[in-house]
């Protein structure tokens, strides 16, 4: 891949403007973690020479962007850290309503990466490098504004498909009818929940993309999770923190990505939709249904050949995944378990402020008796000396809520919870010699913290015992 980092502006500018009248190659390897806020120049280009506007020339100044022309091209090339999400978020709004249907914007990085104004993750690569890849991918996760109920209401003809929860139901609804029609879709009811069947390839393939693109942009607040299940028995299990395919019959996981950060866990997702897909013979149906009704009802699948892509870390052995029931405002992502056989264990659904500092104490469960489970645990917090040391095994938790992170780890009979997220961070950074630079401290999106640190770190102290 061609390292445009340490270029000038005007000679990047060059550069990029080369490579996308080459109709650069889509290949889908980079992460869109470093289109992000860390310090590193963002271009936007704009085509046809019609400048990208952005409702006022105060707010471009606001949002730190600096026009150039080259090559016929209106530019803005972005500085400084701090706002490039919020200008990228309402770059791809403007773009999205088509308020400028005729220009394509394009955010080109000195890393050689490029995020297309639809939303496709374009990395520039030489002439004559890849052969050129067609699927349209993911938006940003953190542009949840491009999809709001708000912005589709006043903007019917956005050719978006959206997922909504009413009344515990997941409903598929588009605001462009046309659009609805051409993927094939049928709406139908089925057990008291409202369905949609996908029928065609093509369109199954495209629509499935626009599935992605909802979830991972965070459409509903909750965090909605969705299967989507084949009519051979397969589902496809969607969260906000990657994809699993299951054998729905056997209960055996074909296939689950788990990825580190934010653009590898996106990319990751992608690639099992799409192997999904292709996987599916022609004609063959899809049914999308709310798969936290599953997770409810406290329902558990044995699963197999568990991997995390892009680590060390695997594990071959059959595992139990226990759906154990979601507690108020937590919302259940995924778990990650290497236990042949494991404990039900309560969601805690707060800590306390002053507990922080206590490095072992027990908690009660204020739902333990809606839940049907112990009233108590034991907790080792974060700085406590003790947590890397009777790691036998190892069960990974991510949760979310409003404005807590919560990493579960389950240890023999101990419950490790992570209460200080910036903390662990700063930890991180400095023992990862700064792979984190790029996250993004500052949202809500702490979930996505370097999951496979902590088992690699695992891994180490049960090699030292």
């Amino acid at each position: 891949m061609k390292v445009l980092s340490g270029m000038h502006d005007e000679e990047f500018c060059h550069a990029a403007c080369k490579f996308f009248r080459q109709k650069v190659d889509m290949c889908l390897q980079s992460a869109l973690a470093e289109v992000r806020g860390d310090g590193r120049e963002t271009i936007i280009i704009v085509e046809n020479s019609q400048p990208f506007h952005i409702s006022q020339a105060k707010n471009m100044a606001i949002m730190g962007f600096e026009q150039k022309d080259v090559e016929g091209r209106s530019m803005r090339i972005f500085h400084g850290p701090g706002t490039d999400v919020q200008a990228i978020s309402h770059a791809f709004v403007r773009s999205r309503r088509g308020e400028k249907s005729s220009v394509s914007t394009t955010l080109y990085t000195k890393l050689g990466m490029a995020v297309h104004g639809n939303m496709q993750i374009i990395p520039i690569v030489p002439e004559g490098g890849q052969e050129e890849i067609t699927h349209n991918l993911i938006a940003l996760s953190h542009s949840k504004t491009l999809l709001s109920d708000e912005m589709l209401s006043k903007n019917p003809d956005v050719p978006a498909v959206v997922i909504k929860k009413q009344e515990g139901r997941v409903v598929i609804d588009d605001c462009n009818e046309a659009f609805r029609e051409a993927f094939g879709w049928t709406d139908f009811s089925l057990e008291g929940r409202t369905v949609s069947l996908l029928t065609g390839p093509e369109s199954r393939k495209k629509l499935l993309l626009s599935l992605v693109d909802c979830a991972m942009t965070g459409i509903d607040d909750d965090g909605c999770v969705m299967a989507l299940y084949t009519s051979d028995g397969r589902a496809l299990v969607c969260s906000l923190e990657g994809f699993a395919v299951i054998d729905s019959k056997e209960h055996r996981l074909l296939k689950i990505e788990i990825s580190v950060m934010e653009g590898p866990m996106l990319l990751s997702a992608a690639h099992a939709a799409l192997d999904l897909c292709e996987r599916l013979e022609d004609g063959s149906k899809m049914i999308v249904m709310d798969y936290m009704e599953e997770v409810k009802r406290g329902k558990q699948q044995k699963i197999e050949d568990v991997r995390i892509r892009g680590g060390k870390l695997e594990a071959s052995r059959t595992c139990t995944i226990s759906l154990i029931p979601v507690l108020d405002e937590l919302t259940f992502k995924l778990c990650f378990v290497t236990l042949e056989n494991i404990k039900e264990v309560e969601l805690l659904r707060s800590c306390s402020e002053d507990s922080k500092a206590v490095g072992c104490c027990q908690a009660d469960c204020a739902e333990a008796e809606r839940s049907d489970l112990s009233s108590s645990m034991q907790l080792m917090f974060y700085n406590a000396p003790e947590v890397w040391k009777t790691h036998s095994s190892l069960m990974l938790w991510v949760l979310r809520s409003e404005n807590l992170v919560r990493s579960w780890l389950w240890e023999t009979d101990i419950l490790t919870v992570v209460v200080n997220p910036q903390r662990l961070i700063e930890k991180w950074r400095s023992e990862t010699a700064g792979q984190l630079l790029s996250c993004d401290t500052s949202s809500r999106h702490l979930w996505m913290l370097k999951m496979i640190y902590v088992a690699e770190k695992v891994k180490e102290e049960e090699e030292k015992r």
